[in-house]
């Protein structure tokens, strides 16, 4: 195998590993954050509080007509702990969900999980001042709902992963983490925290996402009655040997490379069954 073969194959595995590069849609997100942060902070400079009554979520100015509210709510935050680690999480989880499904997929979830949960915690917000006349619910930072869509429906779809935690210094599974995640939520609502509406509505819009959807996206097939389908004619399956190249150098230059350009240009969910066969076989040539 040649040298630059290697590099590239190297080069690619890089691309797509835990503290990557952003991806597109990841830089994206990153930059509007970053953006939104910059207003909020401008806002509080100048002393001018009226500018949450358009931008947080917040059901008195729902009923005024700002439904904007549910889009513009995902990128503000509460403090500097939850930017901090909010734009970690989408850095680390956006960068894998992205490699995974592509970036239109990525955005889908990102602000359909921050929607839903948005709607979870307008819901609750109306049973309890409403209906109950209990509580008003403080306006909504509505960033980790899509936060933790993102971070569900890659559990959903790679529920036996692995990640390595610091603190403390541990594996844990993915499908664990999802636990965990929904036991540290319910547990900050008890103490008062109202703002884990969003975050469980928006696990739960998450987790549908990757498990309904799942990978390649769509949604499942219907069966229709035999009366309704048509008849396919009946086809003689042939085994098709690989072809073997003359050399692992020949192979990976002529079948490999253009497998990983296509990667790097367009993200490995537009493999095709035969390319990521292919990738599997280049494995068990490497030395």
């Amino acid at each position: 195998m040649s040298g630059a073969t290697n590099l590239a194959m190297q080069n690619s595995f890089d691309d797509y590993g835990w503290f990557a590069r952003p991806r597109p849609a990841v830089k994206w997100l990153l930059a509007a954050h970053g953006g939104a942060v910059a207003f909020q902070l401008a806002c509080l400079w100048s002393g001018n509080g009226a500018w949450q009554r358009f931008v947080l979520l917040d059901t008195v100015t729902l009923k005024q007509g700002h439904a904007w509210e549910f889009i513009t709510c995902l990128f503000l935050h509460s403090g500097p702990a939850s930017f901090i680690l909010g734009i970690l999480m989408i850095w680390l989880f956006g960068n894998q969900l992205e490699y995974e499904v592509g970036p239109k997929r990525l955005a889908q979830i990102y602000f359909l999980g921050g929607v839903g949960g948005g709607m979870a915690w307008c819901v609750f917000d109306l049973l309890a001042w409403d209906v109950f006349h209990f509580l008003k619910f403080a306006p909504l930072y509505g960033t980790w709902g899509s936060v933790n869509a993102m971070v569900m429906a890659f559990i959903a779809l790679s529920p036996e992963s692995h990640f390595f935690l610091i603190l403390p210094p541990f594996t844990l599974r993915a499908r664990h983490m999802a636990m965990i995640m929904i036991a540290i939520s319910v547990i900050f609502l008890l103490w008062g925290d109202t703002d884990q509406f969003a975050s469980l509505g928006g696990m739960a819009a998450g987790w549908f996402l990757g498990r309904s959807l799942g990978a390649p996206w769509r949604l499942p097939s219907i069966r229709l009655p035999n009366l309704f389908r048509p008849k396919m004619p009946s086809l003689r399956v042939v085994k098709k040997e690989p072809l073997r190249p003359s050399s692992d150098a020949d192979f990976m230059s002529e079948k490999i490379d253009p497998i990983l350009d296509k990667i790097a240009q367009r993200g490995i969910q537009s493999l095709t069954r035969e390319e990521r066969r292919l990738l599997e076989d280049a494995k068990d040539r490497l030395p």
